[in-house]
């Protein structure tokens, strides 16, 4: 959307808003310096709410947020070893939050100050393959906008190959590592990145026995530990 916005194909945007978490793989946060050399004139923010994996060894699943003060209420989906699976939290905490803060700003808001119904347009980058997704802002002052399903339509695959028709570098999925929604291919192309593997692996160790929960905790849905899976 950014790009297309840029060469004139969609309207000029005043702005774009990354939340980042501080987990994500490297080769998305070079992808996003890239966009940021292209010099477009559409400014592109970084926000973060902080780090979700150093958050998530802290945290309490459940928990209101600075419940005791020594823990974050935005806890991931894990796999449960009695085969469910956790509510989550952090999708709200640490994007939806931090973009709608940063935007308030941008646009000249205060916190808790009302803004008027309609105010901002939120574009969102939802392709016609996930038509399901589509859905109306809960902020009265929001109104969502999904351009690659209404105004130019095109499923994922088009999206990469309007990509490569402008000769432009293959973007990477946004998405934490220790994301449990990952497939077994998205595991494999992190296990294709030693350094990230270890990293993940060594989280996947750790939240085992997390919480008070009397049960164990796990990224992947067959309820093993990551570094004994055959991801092929």
């Amino acid at each position: 959307l950014y790009l297309m916005s840029a060469l004139g194909e969609l309207p000029k945007l005043d702005a774009v808003v990354f939340a980042d978490t501080q987990y994500e793989p490297k080769q998305v946060y070079q992808h996003l310096e890239w966009l940021k050399s292209l010099n477009t004139g559409i400014p592109i923010y970084r926000v973060t709410a902080g780090n979700i994996k150093e958050d998530a060894l802290h945290s309490k699943v459940g928990a209101r947020l600075g419940e005791n003060g020594d823990f974050s209420a935005a806890s991931l989906p894990y796999y449960t070893s009695r085969g469910g699976m956790i509510k989550r939290q952090c999708t709200s905490y640490y994007k939806i939050r931090p973009i709608h803060k940063k935007i308030r700003e941008l646009a000249g808001y205060k916190p808790y100050e009302r803004i008027p119904i309609g105010t901002i347009e939120l574009w969102l980058g939802i392709s016609m393959d996930e038509q399901r997704r589509v859905r109306q802002s809960r902020e009265h002052w929001i109104t969502n906008i999904y351009p690659l399903i209404f105004s130019k339509p095109m499923n994922r695959q088009d999206c990469l190959n309007w990509m490569a028709q402008h000769n432009y570098p293959h973007p990477p999925r946004s998405a934490c590592l220790c994301c449990p929604f990952h497939s077994d291919t998205e595991w494999r192309n992190i296990q294709n990145s030693p350094e990230e593997w270890k990293n993940v692996v060594a989280f996947d160790e750790k939240i085992r026995h997390l919480d008070s929960l009397n049960e164990e905790l796990f990224l992947h849905k067959s309820l093993k530990p990551l570094k004994n899976i055959d991801f092929r």
